[in-house]
C-alpha cells in the first residue's frame, strides 16, 4: 500500500510482556534496511520503552509524537491505537480519545521492492520484539477523523458491516 500523502493506521491488541524499546506493533517501511528515517509510518513503542508513539518519514528525517507516558505494558489490558498523518497535521488517538498532536512534513515515499508491512515485528525481524498480540489492524489511504475514530474504538467490525440504506416510499412517486 503506498498512500498519497495521507495515512490512518489503527492497532488493537495487548502487549503482554516488557516490549523491547523500538518496537513495533504496526507500520510500513520503505526498504527493509535499518537506516533513518527508517519506516514510512508506524505504531510503535518509544526508545525508551516507556510509552506508545506514532513515527513518520518527515521529508527524509525519522519523527515522531508520543502518546500516553508509563502506561505498564504487561497489565494485560487490550487497546486501540490510532494514527493519522498527513503532511500538517498528525493526530494520535488511544481508545478513540485524541491524546496528542503535531504539525510537520509527512513525506510520500517511493517504495522500493523489499518494502514491508509488519506487523508485532521491526522490519526484517532485526530483533525489537513487540511481545504483543494483535487482534486487528487497518490501513486507509485517507484520514480518519475524531468521530470515526470513537465508532471505530466501540465497534472495529463496523467498517464490515453492510451500508444502511433508506426504503423506498411506494406511494411517492
Amino acid at each position: 500500500m503506498q498512500p498519497a500523502k495521507q495515512v490512518s493506521l489503527l492497532w488493537q491488541g495487548i502487549s503482554s510482556a516488557s516490549p523491547t524499546n523500538s518496537s513495533q506493533l504496526a507500520g510500513m517501511t520503505y526498504t527493509n534496511a535499518d537506516t533513518s528515517p527508517y519506516l514510512g509510518y508506524n505504531i510503535q513503542i518509544d526508545s525508551n520503552n516507556s510509552q506508545y508513539t506514532t513515527c513518520w518519514n518527515n521529508d527524509g528525517a525519522f519523527d515522531s509524537l508520543n502518546g500516553t507516558s508509563n502506561i505498564g505494558f504487561a497489565n494485560g489490558v487490550e487497546r486501540q491505537f490510532l494514527s493519522t498523518i498527513k503532511t500538517g497535521s498528525q493526530i494520535f488517538y488511544e481508545n478513540g480519545i485524541q491524546i496528542a498532536s503535531k504539525t510537520s512534513t509527512f513525506t510520500n515515499l517511493t517504495y522500493s521492492a523489499n518494502a514491508e508491512f509488519g506487523i508485532g515485528i521491526y522490519q526484517n525481524g532485526i530483533g525489537r520484539n513487540s511481545k504483543s498480540k494483535c487482534s486487528l489492524c487497518y490501513v486507509w489511504n485517507r484520514i480518519v477523523n475524531a468521530n470515526e475514530a470513537i465508532q471505530l474504538y466501540i465497534n472495529p467490525m463496523i467498517i464490515f458491516r453492510k451500508p444502511i440504506v433508506p426504503a423506498m416510499n411506494a406511494g411517492v412517486r
